[in-house]
């Protein structure tokens, strides 16, 4: 038996010595038993407690057993309460109307003690499964409308990114650009636009890079590959990147590559890619320091490689980076690299989505780091 509350079984009969006898037994074995004589009055009691075990005569007068049985079974409340039927009947027309009416079990009259026990305790049994079916329904319907209801609230962010901030966004970086061409600024003054331009182009960057994230949870990125010489898609994303590096004194050089080999895939994906690991690079680069970037063949595709000279990254933590939301917190880490854990791990999705892969390793001569993204290649005719 169970170890939790005593459970408790219905005996509904007409014939008081039945009753007295089912009860007796019943209650020897530990279980609470409640008796009623009629089918009617069984569902009035129903209503106000719910049994873990209906045992029910067929024969009595005015609702039979077998009527009584389909009214619980068609009730959602009533109906994974197990009932076996009580009857003097032995014939198969009864077994099946039993099953019929959506009995669980069938027991024969005059009742035999050793068959009421053990049917009662498989049945018992198969009703503490019940609740346990029905508990845990309960909770996975509460967690698919706590999913729905975060999944609303991610689509009403999604909203607010697309339109609350890349407008803004976007007047601040245009406004920025035309006060860069003014003749009326001052050195200073132009330094403080520059500035402007810098921070928004990179908060823009965030913005699209968590947007991508949040999307890609429920569906994969949308792409639309063409032929793409990676060459000058390199040279923009350096010329993008060049006031910055000429105001912290940084060179950023683009090494020679295999301009025989192009690939397919998406430009403005893949030039948010190279974006994102030039920003990154810059950014971990000291004051007179190098980044370099090429594309190059390799078997079966095309490398890209985005290096630096700035502080390495340990080998543990060269995978973990490109989670989102990843912190190196390591104490000998510490001192090396920061950043929001959205841009690298948008290059990841990125590079996958195009079938490729991204893995950071470190740089020349063993110092900074190297990025390399490798992406499936076709020939140019």
């Amino acid at each position: 038996m169970s170890d939790g509350p005593v459970q408790h079984i219905l005996i509904v009969d007409d014939t008081q010595q039945n009753l007295e006898l089912a009860e007796a037994i019943l209650e020897a074995e530990g279980w609470r038993v409640t008796c009623c004589e009629s089918a009617q009055g069984a569902l009035d009691l129903l209503e106000r407690e719910l049994p873990d075990l209906i045992l029910l005569d067929v024969m009595m007068p005015g609702m039979n057993g077998f009527e009584a049985c389909k009214i619980i079974k068609a009730n959602p409340l009533w109906s994974g309460i197990p009932i076996a039927f009580l009857t003097a009947l032995a014939d198969l027309h009864a077994h099946g109307s039993a099953l019929e009416a959506g009995g669980d079990d069938f027991l024969t009259k005059p009742i035999s003690r050793t068959e009421l026990v053990i049917r009662a305790r498989s049945l018992l049994r198969i009703s503490e499964l019940n609740q346990e079916l029905r508990s845990r329904n309960d909770a996975l319907r509460a967690q698919r409308d706590e999913l729905l209801e975060l999944q609303r609230l991610r689509e009403e962010l999604t909203g607010f990114l697309i339109h609350d901030l890349n407008n803004p966004l976007g007047i601040i970086m245009g406004m920025s650009s035309l006060l860069e061409g003014s003749k009326g600024l001052n050195a200073q003054e132009l330094t403080l636009v520059e500035d402007i331009g810098t921070a928004s182009s990179s908060m823009a960057r965030m913005v699209l890079n968590l947007l991508d994230i949040a999307r890609s949870d429920g569906q994969p990125l949308q792409v639309t590959p063409v032929p793409m010489d990676l060459q000058a898609l390199l040279g923009q994303a350096i010329a993008r990147q060049a006031t910055r590096a000429a105001r912290y004194g940084i060179h950023v050089e683009q090494l020679p590559g295999d301009p025989s080999a192009v690939v397919e895939a998406d430009e403005l994906l893949l030039g948010r890619l190279i974006d994102n690991l030039v920003d990154n690079a810059l950014k971990y680069t000291q004051r007179g320091g190098t980044v370099r970037v090429q594309a190059r063949s390799t078997d079966g595709g095309v490398e890209l490689r985005i290096s630096d000279d700035g502080p390495g990254i340990p080998e543990q933590y060269r995978t973990e980076i490109f989670e989102r939301y990843a912190r190196i917190s390591h104490r000998d880490a510490a001192k090396t690299r920061k950043s929001q854990g959205l841009g690298l791990a948008f290059c990841k999705l990125v590079a996958e989505t195009h079938g490729g892969t991204i893995a950071a390793e470190p740089g020349d001569g063993g110092k900074g780091t190297c990025f390399r993204v490798w992406l499936p290649a076709t020939q140019a005719p």
